[in-house]
Formats: C-alpha cells, structure tokens, sequence
C-alpha cells in the first residue's frame, strides 16, 4: 500500500525516514469524496475522531454538516 498511496497524491507518509513510525496522513481531497460516497450514512462521533486524526489538514477538509468532532 505505501507505495500507491503517495505516488496518486492520496496521503503522505508522515515519517519517511522511520520505518518503525509508519503513519499515513490522508489529503483533504481523498477524505471529502470518501465521505460524499456516504451518501445518508453518517460516522459516529469515534469514526469521525478516526478519520480527523488520519487527515493530513483536518481543517481544509469542507466536512458535512452533521460533522460533530473538531479536533
């Protein structure tokens, strides 16, 4: 996986030097269409703290307006 995800412009590693810190961060622009093919689903408030902490600029993300966590 780590090596499609940089490559595509999906998410960047955060420590590329450590490889025992892997940590992907997501781009905004992965993270606002996967939660636009949610459709009338909605995350609870833990899926929603998962996907904030895996967003590499939580707050360029145009989150829904039923988003609840902010950080």
């Amino acid at each position: 996986m780590d090596s499609i995800l940089e490559p595509l412009g999906l998410g960047i590693n955060k420590y590329p030097t450590d490889e025992h810190r892997v940590h992907w961060e997501l781009n905004p622009w992965i993270v606002e269409a996967a939660l636009a093919r949610l459709g009338d689903r909605r995350l609870d408030e833990v899926e929603q703290r998962e996907v904030w902490y895996a967003t590499r600029t939580p707050h360029k993300v145009e989150w829904p307006h039923w988003w609840a966590v902010r950080g």
